[in-house]
């Protein structure tokens, strides 16, 4: 999760998306109901560096954050995604601007509207 790196945040936005990454890393491993040392074995690093990481006191390599993801069972763009969601809600506590070259790109998926059958329909109709 290199996000400080590809764009030019500042300190403040920096210290942030680290503890974003790590407030993604511990929810889904509270999500998976695993303890630390657990994902930490898994992963194949101390415990003591996992709880840096979910601190935001260290930032995982490229390398941990695709392990994460396959451990914890979902795609690294997700993971990604997550971090992202959880970086936007914490700088607007803080105070801070969400980077706007960041912001232009909508991760969501297009909603699908649902196609009702002419039976649907037709009792909506009767019912309105």
């Amino acid at each position: 999760m290199q996000l400080a790196t590809r764009y030019q945040l500042n300190a403040a936005e920096r210290e942030l998306w680290r503890r974003a990454a790590g407030r993604a890393i511990l929810y889904l491993r509270r999500r998976r109901r695993m303890e630390q040392t657990e994902l930490a074995h898994m992963l194949g690093i101390l415990q003591s560096q996992l709880a840096k990481y979910e601190l935001g006191m260290n930032r995982p390599d490229d390398v941990l954050v695709l392990q994460i993801a396959a451990v914890c069972g979902i795609s690294p763009p997700r993971l990604y995604v997550l971090t992202w969601r959880l970086y936007r809600v914490m700088a607007c506590r803080a105070g801070l601007r969400s980077p706007v070259s960041i912001t232009k790109h909508s991760f969501k998926q297009p909603r699908r509207r649902r196609i009702r059958t002419t039976e649907e329909r037709e009792l909506k109709r009767g019912a309105g």
